[in-house]
C-alpha cells in the first residue's frame, strides 16, 4: 500500500507547490537535512491526514516544539520530495517554522486506539484565503500536488483537516462566497 521506496521521490513536483504564488513564500518548509527518513508500514489501521488552510493549519504556534509519546508511529509525507520523514515540528511541507496541532492529533489518535500509526500530510499556507485554494488559482495547486503523491504512494486520505477564516472574516468575503470557494477546495479533492 505504501510502496516500497522510504526515499524521496525524484519526480519533485516543485513547481506545481509553488508556481504562482507571489504574495507567499515560494519555498515551502522543505528542508530534509536533519531529518529522519521512515518507511511507513501497515501494522494496524493507519491515518492519512492532509492539512490544508492557513496559520491554525500549519507551523505558526509558538512555545516549545511537542514531542509525541508515540513519535516513530507518526510520519510526516513531504509534499515537496514525496518523502516519508519522522513527523517532527515544524512539519514538513507547512509554509512556516513554528509549531502546530498535527502532532498532537496524531498522538491523541494513536492513543485512543483510532489508528495504529498516523501519516501527517500538512500543506497550509499562513494567511490564506479561500480563494486562493478554489480550483484555477495558486494554492489549489498545493492539492493537485499532494493527491499526486498519495495517488503515487496507494494512499487515501483519512479525512482532511482544513482550517481557514481569518483572513476572509477581516476581508469581509461574503459568505456565498465563501462557500463557492470552499466547495471547490473539495471538489478538487474529490475529482
Amino acid at each position: 500500500m505504501f510502496g516500497a521506496a522510504s526515499l524521496a521521490d525524484p519526480r519533485v513536483i516543485t513547481p506545481y507547490v509553488t508556481q504562482g504564488l507571489p504574495q507567499y513564500n515560494n519555498s515551502p518548509l522543505n528542508t530534509t537535512q536533519g531529518r529522519t527518513v521512515t518507511n511507513p508500514s501497515i501494522i494496524g489501521s493507519t491515518g492519512v491526514i492532509p492539512i490544508l488552510g492557513q496559520s491554525n493549519a500549519g507551523n505558526y504556534g509558538s512555545g516549545t516544539a511537542y514531542t509525541p509519546t508515540h513519535g516513530s508511529d507518526i510520519h510526516n509525507l513531504n509534499i515537496s520530495d514525496g518523502g516519508y520523514y519522522q513527523a517532527v515540528e515544524p512539519l514538513l511541507g507547512n509554509d512556516y517554522i513554528g509549531n502546530g496541532f498535527g502532532l498532537r492529533l496524531a498522538d491523541s489518535l494513536i492513543t485512543n486506539g483510532t489508528y495504529t500509526n498516523v501519516i501527517l500530510c500538512p500543506m497550509a499556507v499562513g494567511g490564506s484565503p479561500s480563494l486562493h485554494w478554489a480550483i484555477g488559482n495558486p494554492l489549489n495547486k498545493r492539492i493537485i500536488a499532494m493527491k499526486a503523491r498519495l495517488r503515487d504512494k496507494g494512499l487515501t486520505p483519512s479525512f482532511i483537516l482544513w482550517h481557514q477564516g481569518e483572513s476572509d472574516a477581516s476581508a469581509g468575503v461574503p459568505q456565498g462566497d465563501y462557500v463557492a470557494y470552499c466547495q471547490s477546495m473539495i471538489d478538487t479533492w474529490r475529482n
